[in-house]
């Protein structure tokens, strides 16, 4: 992709971001984004068709960077503690963006999709445990999944006071019970 095109996206996604923290999505318009973004009307047009199409392409892409900080440089989900906090650490970074998808009108729908990252991000984890029994290790799966995602969602929330380490380490110490 051209430099060019790919700055004016990012000024595109980053002004839309800024403007999600600010205001409903419904109060948006693509006059206050190009605005923002610094970009003219027809800018935004040879990028996208409306701004549905602008949130939807921009919650793919910080849920890809969300899933690119799952696996760090080491390839490793949340098989390791520094693989968690790295995903903590980058939501921590983007915080605002997250709360807001979280709580905005979309929620359910940008939970689920957070949750599918989890489970490819889990699913090592849960892998190496010596589970028997099938319906067990499934129970376990959905359970790390809804914790992961609860406390994301809480933390982000109600008590982004607390140090991406802190969680990070209650959360491992919770899911490395001996099953």
């Amino acid at each position: 992709m051209d430099r060019r095109v790919r700055k004016s996206r990012q000024a595109l996604f980053d002004a839309f971001t800024k403007l999600m923290v600010e205001h409903p999505f419904q109060k948006l318009s693509i006059a206050m984004v190009t605005k923002e973004a610094d970009v003219n009307r027809g800018t935004f047009y040879l990028h996208f068709k409306d701004k549905f199409e602008l949130r939807e392409q921009c919650i793919d892409m910080h849920l890809k960077q969300l899933m690119n900080s799952c696996t760090g440089d080491s390839q490793e989900l949340f098989t390791s503690k520094k693989a968690m906090l790295t995903t903590f650490d980058y939501l921590n970074a983007n915080a605002a963006f997250y709360k807001v998808m979280l709580v905005g009108e979309d929620n359910t729908f940008f939970r689920k999709r957070m949750e599918e990252i989890l489970r490819v991000g889990l699913n090592d984890f849960v892998e190496s445990k010596t589970i028997k029994d099938p319906i067990d290790k499934e129970i376990i799966m959905q359970a790390t999944i809804s914790a992961g995602a609860g406390l994301i969602e809480w933390w982000l929330t109600t008590r982004n006071d607390l140090e991406p380490s802190y969680l990070v380490e209650r959360f491992w110490n919770i899911i490395n019970v001996e099953w």
